[in-house]
């Protein structure tokens, strides 16, 4: 059976002003978890476009046929194959990541996953120096925290942003 490689208008229309805001906030090289890839369309643009970072795309295991094939075709040496992740379990197949990305992803999900979704980076997240900065309940808040001026310069490009 063939798969059809998939296509998102969202992800056409943000993918710019996404790479504007992750240009600064990832500037140092690291290890991205993108949870919620999809297509894989914002995989392949922000890896392109970001060299210094190793892209490690994730999402439910149906959407993972779509996304290789936007990743094989750009064959792109910092953007690995997507592997599944389902928030809601554990343990999650990435165990420590220097950032996270998710784009067109928490507002479709219910309230339980996007708890497990932060709750998940928190578990998994490090410093540069590979500690954890803070208590995993104090990364929560500090992530959706340090997300809202993110979130706002990304909505202030004209691109709505639900929180």
């Amino acid at each position: 059976m063939s798969i059809r490689k998939p296509f998102s208008q969202a992800c056409e229309n943000n993918k710019a002003p996404i790479l504007n805001v992750l240009r600064q906030v990832f500037a140092e090289p690291v290890d991205i978890l993108e949870i919620g890839s999809g297509t894989g369309q914002h995989a392949v643009y922000l890896g392109a476009h970001l060299p210094h970072l190793n892209w490690q795309p994730s999402d439910q295991k149906q959407y993972l046929g779509g996304c290789s094939l936007w990743i094989r075709e750009a064959a792109l040496a910092n953007v690995r194959e997507p592997v599944e992740l389902d928030v809601l379990h554990t343990p999650w197949p990435v165990s420590v990541c220097g950032g996270a990305f998710a784009a067109n992803t928490a507002h479709i999900m219910h309230w339980p996953a996007v708890e497990a979704m932060f709750t998940g980076i928190s578990k998994i997240l490090r410093v540069m120096d590979g500690s954890v900065s803070t208590v995993p309940s104090n990364m929560v808040v500090s992530i959706r925290v340090k997300a809202i001026p993110v979130l706002m310069r990304i909505c202030g490009a004209g691109m709505p942003v639900w929180v």
